[in-house]
């Protein structure tokens, strides 16, 4: 080792220098790191819509990302490539987190996302993943709250009857765990259901 190294080397040591890795750059691996809606788009970019890592008691997924940083056209995108609606953020439901302030403070952006997720079938008794309970489970138990409730009672859809959810939760499961098939039946037995009670 020359004079130079071990000054380097000494200083580290001391503490008077610090060596950091590098900063992760915007991928799926890391889409904290992403700063801006091209920057999104182009890491997920042909990648799984769904995936993502839970992080501090979140779901970091393409979605949340999107949502995050107000790319309202990505997350559109985002949701036809097959993204789940209800997957994401806060305790890893969407919906819970559009019913809070973070990060946007902004009770009309937060409207327009849930309208978004709301459309593509994003549902509060979704099985969540990482806590393996429901949006629904989640505030019953007090173990989150909702800053807009206007919103969170818009996408509660009282409607549905637990016994469809229950059947249809079976139905996906045994066919492999498939969200959409899971709200696929969930719509078509909502109907079945509105139309027996209309005759």
């Amino acid at each position: 080792m020359n004079l130079r190294t071990n000054i380097i080397a000494a200083a580290v040591a001391l503490g008077f220098l610090s060596v950091s890795a590098p900063a992760l750059a915007c991928s799926t691996d890391d889409l904290q790191s992403c700063k801006t809606c091209p920057e999104i788009a182009a890491a997920v970019r042909g990648k799984d819509p769904n995936a993502g890592d839970y992080y501090r008691g979140a779901l970091w997924n393409p979605l949340f990302a999107a949502y995050v940083h107000n790319c309202q056209p990505l997350g559109r995108t985002l949701l036809e490539a097959g993204a789940n609606p209800s997957f994401g953020g806060e305790q890893s439901s969407m919906i819970l987190t559009v019913s809070n302030r973070w990060p946007h403070n902004n009770e009309t952006v937060n409207k327009q996302w849930a309208s978004m997720l709301a459309k593509s079938g994003a549902s509060v008794d979704a099985r969540l993943p990482y806590t393996e309970t429901t949006a629904r489970a989640i505030v019953a138990g007090g173990d989150a709250s909702v800053d807009y409730p206007a919103i969170w009672k818009g996408l509660l859809a009282p409607d549905i009857d637990p016994q469809i959810v229950k059947y249809c939760r079976s139905v996906s499961e045994a066919a492999g765990g498939s969200y959409r098939i899971e709200e696929t039946c969930r719509k078509q037995e909502s109907a079945a259901k509105s139309r027996m009670n209309a005759e």
